[in-house]
């Protein structure tokens, strides 16, 4: 990465380069037919963004002596794939094991600004599930996530909720009178509570769910499409990084055409 600032003529050389380089080693062992066991052990690297190095020029500033991101990782998981009659899905479970160096946290001053700073360790230890099933016309997409963090000393990261997930259940199916094929679904997701700061010593933040849905019908040969979704549903909204409010109840309506039929 190599990233300018636009201080033109500024005294002090504000450009920053950088060089990183990652591995990854992986491994897979099929116990069943259908059931796998994986495990990977691997490197990250990332480079502090534009927005990071040099601010926004208001609430976040800049900081050029930022370090680069490194990481070590360590997962163990097992993924079903199942196939039986008019049942099919595929299930996955996975524990990891994350030490980061120098990563980029936001901490906020008396003046309401973010400054960026580099965090000399920190480590994620974590379990993810996930799942896709379906059933004749009737399918479920599932994911969960469970944390457990740790920054300065018995102190947990901001903005890493221990628990998140989302389930959205939906139907689909083809041939309904005159629409050749029809699909609806809802989802929720929940956040859990978490830190705004690395001391931890503002209030958490709440934890939030949220409700989506939406339809699609395809008509003439699947042709045109008319899709609406609904996002957030109860308007619950939130806010950013900076406390800005963010964007609550949103309906989106498109219709597409495909020249040739599907």
């Amino acid at each position: 990465a190599n990233l300018h600032s636009e201080r033109f003529g500024a005294v002090v050389q504000t450009d920053n380069q950088s060089t990183l380089a990652t591995y990854r080693l992986g491994a897979a062992l099929e116990l069943l037919p259908d059931l796998t066991l994986s495990a990977s052990a691997s490197s990250g690297a990332r480079t502090p963004s534009m927005l990071e190095l040099f601010g926004d020029g208001a609430l976040l500033r800049g900081n050029t002596a930022l370090r680069p991101e490194h990481s070590r990782s360590f997962d163990l998981g097992l993924s079903d794939v199942s196939c039986v009659g008019d049942f099919s899905g595929s299930f996955e479970l996975r524990v990891f094991d994350l030490a980061i160096e120098d990563q980029v946290l936001f901490v906020r001053n008396s003046f309401s600004q973010l400054l960026p700073l580099n965090l000399a360790s920190s480590h994620v230890r974590g379990l993810e599930a996930g799942a896709r099933a379906q059933l004749g016309a009737w399918f479920l997409n599932a994911a969960a996530t469970l944390l457990d963090t740790e920054g300065k000393p018995g102190k947990r990261l901001p903005n890493r909720p221990r628990a998140t997930f989302f389930v959205q259940p939906g139907f689909e199916a083809k041939q309904l009178g005159p629409l050749e094929r029809l699909r609806v679904f809802a989802e929720v997701s929940y956040i859990a509570s978490s830190f705004d700061d690395p001391d931890n010593q503002t209030a958490p933040k709440p934890p939030a769910l949220f409700l989506d849905a939406g339809a699609a019908i395809w008509v003439w040969r699947e042709r045109f499409a008319l899709r609406l979704t609904v996002t957030d549903v109860f308007d619950h909204g939130g806010r950013d990084l900076r406390h800005f409010p963010l964007p609550g109840r949103t309906a989106m309506v498109s219709l597409t055409y495909h020249e040739e039929p599907r």
